[in-house]
């Protein structure tokens, strides 16, 4: 929240509390700048997923591939950026791609148009806000879950939660190596990073993740292993106790 009082106020109380968590390694970075100096990284955790929701099996060979995008529609989150510089290079590798947009704000205008100007109509469907159960069922058909944010002064991620909710559900992500995402995914092992506003390597990580793909009950086990939400409490305790 960008306004000269307000970030006063924060270099002002911050410093003034017993401790600090932050939901990532940016976000401690953050607070540093406005005189921080005890706290503690712990990030954001998710829940038990019910197996009935997990993507388990490997697509079939020559199954055209669907990419998902979930964010709400703001600058930061980098979607016309991705349909206009990213998707027209992709589906020179994979013409019969579907790419799926779950969420709502005031890019979607922008987006639209950037689709029809591009010709990408038959390949980009905007579904807008869903229910959790609707949502449940994209993430099963995807093949990997696309964030591709770029940098906003003034408006970071400070997690990416919807990488691990993704990925514990076993879709791989494809990530801007930017802010808290950099903490919301395992490079290799529930995804991988592009360089942000980099489209050729955008396209590299979407394609080397569809050819040789990670195994869902791999990317699932990686997840839970580090951000079930079982195992982030007692970080939490640990802090509130000393």
């Amino acid at each position: 929240y960008p306004p000269q009082w307000y970030q006063a106020l924060l270099r002002w109380s911050l410093p003034k509390l017993d401790h600090i968590v932050c939901i990532s390694r940016a976000t401690a970075r953050e607070a540093e700048q406005r005189g921080v100096m005890k706290f503690s990284v712990i990030p954001c955790g998710v829940a038990h997923v019910p197996s009935r929701t997990m993507r388990c099996e490997q697509r079939s060979h020559g199954h055209p591939p669907v990419l998902l995008t979930i964010a709400r529609l703001v600058p930061r989150k980098g979607v016309p950026w991705f349909c206009k510089e990213v998707l027209p290079l992709v589906l020179m590798d994979f013409t019969s791609l579907t790419y799926l947009i779950i969420g709502s704000g005031p890019e979607e205008k922008l987006i639209k148009k950037i689709v029809q100007e591009r010709g990408l109509s038959a390949r980009v469907r905007l579904l807008g806000n869903v229910s959790e159960e609707e949502k449940e069922e994209w993430l099963k058909r995807a093949d990997l879950l696309v964030v591709p944010n770029i940098p906003c002064p003034g408006d970071m991620e400070g997690f990416g939660i919807v990488c691990i909710e993704a990925s514990a559900r076993g879709v791989p992500v494809v990530a801007s190596r930017l802010e808290g995402l950099e903490d919301a995914v395992i490079d290799e092992e529930t995804g991988a990073f592009f360089q942000p506003c980099n489209a050729d390597a955008c396209r590299m990580a979407i394609r080397s993740m569809l050819r040789a793909p990670l195994d869902p009950h791999g990317v699932s086990t990686m997840t839970m292993d580090r951000y079930n939400v079982q195992k982030i409490l007692p970080l939490y305790r640990r802090v509130l106790c000393a």
